[in-house]
Order: structure tokens, then C-alpha cells, then sequence
């Protein structure tokens, strides 16, 4: 973590389920997200920010000074949209009954591939990861409530009117990061007051729902290895696949949705080269750092885009909808025989360290624009496939 950045846990156990609508509700189902986004929590915290007196409340501190990231099922990470997975054995191989996941996001994996012990049909597969030494899924469960409406007059169920909530539960809790930079006093109040009344998140509030206990702690240490261990590891194994003995490479992993616009403000779909150098701003090797990004291009891309929601408090209206690339958007970029010299790892290893505590494009401090620097899950895996069902030379790994 950069200088002057502090790093928090939080974490949100809820009395009773929770919901979180995941688009503007209409006609009589209601759909909930299986997550707390960034500007939800930080919602949360506007609330106990209006209970302080006029001279103590620092709109612009807490509005620029402190990011709120995602609050996911157990602290776990968006799977891959590079991730494949046996349509009848799902699962990572150490769990029980699965038959292993993939990452295809590295040259070397054949997309006519099946699984190594069925020979099922691989399919992708969205939800949330547990990282560690190995990677395991995190559940969050889905509840359906049905009611209908009552009749005003004859106080009986209203015929026609039938309405479906869905809801979230999570064994383990909903947890994410809240980062102040620099560390200043304005969250050490909203903490303080959000540790001893607790927090009110998402609708069904009168039905009992969205009450939220709340854990804020200093984080711990990170499940990741440091960004050059990752820089070294994402050599070693890129220069292990056919045709790739020379070349330098590292990839971007989302680990929420971002949202990203181009030189017109239209929204973009991908990650680019400028992002990474924007988002790093101003360091000791900021020249070197953007002068060795400029030789890389994109060479693999799994991404996806969703629409995101919100509502402006002040103007008592919806927020236009936004863009985004879902979480767990994958992108490879390679540079052709030119291996990392130790210098550019270093300064390569630095930027992406600011990039990682900053994030990436807009709307950064709702918790949009979280990545992974050569995440793990795309060069090292427990297992190694090849042999029979696979073509010759073919390298992937297996989780």
C-alpha cells in the first residue's frame, strides 16, 4: 500500500436478509444484487456524516478522502470471466466433488477443451472466490418472497397483484475495504458511529430487513503476493507457453465493476494502456512507469458490461444509468520479444501499486475501478492439464 494511504476491513452482519436492488424496480419482480456496492456503503455512512454537528461535518474530506469499495459475500473476489468450469462436476478440484476450473486467459488454452475427468462441456461461471493458498467459491443465497397487494375495499388479497422480492443472505457476512487517503479524522468519526449503531443498507427496511452490524478493524495482510512476486510469476509461466519464450506480459484483473469512458466521454468496454498510466499519476518513476507500458498491447480481453444504477439524494431523482465492464473482466497485455529488464519491474511494480490503491477510471470512490495486477488465478495453479484432450503444445492451468 503507497504511503499515506490507510487500509480497512469492514465488515456487515445482517440480522435478517438483505436487499439490494440490482436495477430500477419494474413490474412485480424486484431483483436484488448478491453484493453492497461502493456507493451503498458509502450511503450508509452519508446517513451518520448528517448526524454530526455543522462544524464538524467535512463534505469535501468525505466525499474525496475516503473510498468505498464493494462489500462482497465473505471478502471474496468476482470470479474470471476467463474462468471455465465443467458443466457437471463445478468446482475447484481441492473442493468436494469438483472436477476443476480453468483460466483461459494466457495463449495456450484450447477452447474446444473438455473437463479432464468427464469430459463435460466447459462453461464459464459467475460468483464470488475465496483467495488463498488455494481458492475455494463463496455462497451467498438467494430467497424469493412473494405477497400481493390488498384490496382497499375489501380488505382481501387484490386479484392480479402478485409481487416477488428477491433477497440475499451470506453465512459469513458482507465484507470489503475502506481506504482514506490521506488518513484524516472525518472516517474516524463515521467509524466510531457506525461501529456502535450500526448501519441501515438496502429497501425492505420496515419489513425488518437491511440492519446491518458493523466490524471496522485495520485490514490484514493481503492474500496476494507482492505486485513484483505476481510481475515474475506472470513471466515465468507466459514464457513456458509456445511462441512466447521472449516476450513480457501482465494482465488486469477487475475486481469490481468499472466504469470507463473514452477522449468523447462514450463509455468503453475494456481496459486501456492510458488508464493505468492516468491512475498511477504523479510518483518517483512515473516517466519510466509509463514509458514501459507504452510498448505493451492488448492481446486477450474477457470482458462483459452491465448498467449501473443509483439515486441522487439532493434532487430526490434517479441517477442516468452508467456503463460499466463487470467484475472479474480479465485483460492480457504482451510485449513481443522484449523481456522485463529488472529496472522496468521495479518501476512497473511501483505504478501498478498506486494503481491498485486508487483504481481505475470514474466514480472511484463508490468502489468502482478495483483491480488485480496479475492475479494468481491466471498463472498459478495446483494442477497442470495436458495429455489426451488437448491438442499439442497446449498449456492451461487448472485450479
Amino acid at each position: 500500500m503507497p504511503p499515506g494511504v490507510k487500509h480497512y476491513e469492514i465488515q456487515c452482519r445482517f440480522d435478517n436478509r438483505l436487499m439490494v436492488g440490482a436495477r430500477r424496480s419494474g413490474g412485480n419482480v424486484s431483483l436484488a444484487l448478491d453484493f453492497v456496492p461502493g456507493a451503498t456503503l458509502r450511503g450508509a455512512f452519508a446517513r451518520w456524516h448528517l448526524t454530526l454537528p455543522p462544524g464538524q461535518q467535512d463534505w469535501n474530506g468525505f466525499l474525496s478522502e475516503v473510498s468505498f469499495c464493494d462489500l462482497t459475500p465473505g471478502g471474496g473476489a468476482p470470479i474470471p470471466l476467463s474462468a471455465r468450469g465443467c458443466k457437471y462436476g463445478e468446482g475447484f478440484l481441492d473442493g468436494m466433488n469438483g472436477h476443476g476450473v480453468y483460466d483461459a486467459l494466457l495463449p495456450g488454452f484450447a477452447h474446444d477443451t473438455c473437463c479432464h475427468i468427464c469430459r463435460g462441456e466447459l462453461k464459464g461461471r459467475r460468483g464470488w472466490m475465496l483467495c488463498g493458498a488455494g481458492f475455494e467459491f463463496a455462497h451467498a443465497e438467494k430467497h424469493a418472497l412473494g405477497h400481493t397487494a390488498v384490496d382497499i375495499e375489501t380488505r382481501t388479497a387484490a386479484p392480479g397483484l402478485y409481487y416477488l422480492e428477491e433477497s440475499v443472505v451470506a453465512r459469513d457476512g458482507f465484507i470489503g475495504e475502506i481506504l482514506v487517503y490521506p488518513p484524516g479524522t472525518i472516517f474516524d468519526q463515521l467509524r466510531a458511529l457506525a461501529v456502535a449503531g450500526g448501519l441501515r443498507i438496502g429497501h425492505g427496511r420496515s419489513k425488518g430487513m437491511g440492519s446491518a452490524h458493523v466490524f471496522v478493524r485495520d485490514a490484514p495482510a493481503s492474500a496476494l503476493p507482492s505486485i513484483d512476486e505476481r510481475l515474475r510469476g506472470m513471466q515465468t509461466e507466459l514464457n513456458r507457453r509456445p511462441g512466447m519464450l521472449h516476450a513480457a506480459g501482465f494482465s488486469i484483473t477487475l475486481r469490481s465493476r468499472a466504469v470507463l469512458l473514452d477522449d468523447y466521454l462514450r463509455f468503453r468496454t475494456g481496459v486501456e494502456i492510458a488508464d493505468l498510466v492516468e491512475a498511477a499519476g504523479a510518483f518517483g518513476g512515473a516517466a519510466l512507469f509509463a514509458r514501459t507500458l507504452s510498448g505493451f498491447q492488448l492481446a486477450a480481453a474477457f470482458t462483459e458490461t452491465e448498467r449501473v444504477f443509483g439515486w441522487n439524494e439532493v434532487s430526490g431523482m434517479p441517477r442516468s444509468p452508467d456503463l460499466a465492464v463487470r467484475g472479474g473482466a480479465a485483460f492480457l497485455f504482451i510485449r513481443d520479444d522484449q523481456p522485463l529488464a529488472g529496472a522496468e519491474v521495479e518501476a512497473l511494480a511501483q505504478g501498478f501499486e498506486t494503481v491498485e490503491a486508487r483504481g481505475i477510471g470514474e466514480r472511484t470512490g463508490e468502489g468502482y475501478g478495483r483491480i488485480a495486477i496479475c492475479d494468481p488465478f491466471h498463472w498459478r495453479g495446483e494442477h497442470e492439464r495436458g495429455g489426451e484432450f488437448a491438442p499439442d503444445g497446449a498449456r492451461y492451468i487448472l485450479h
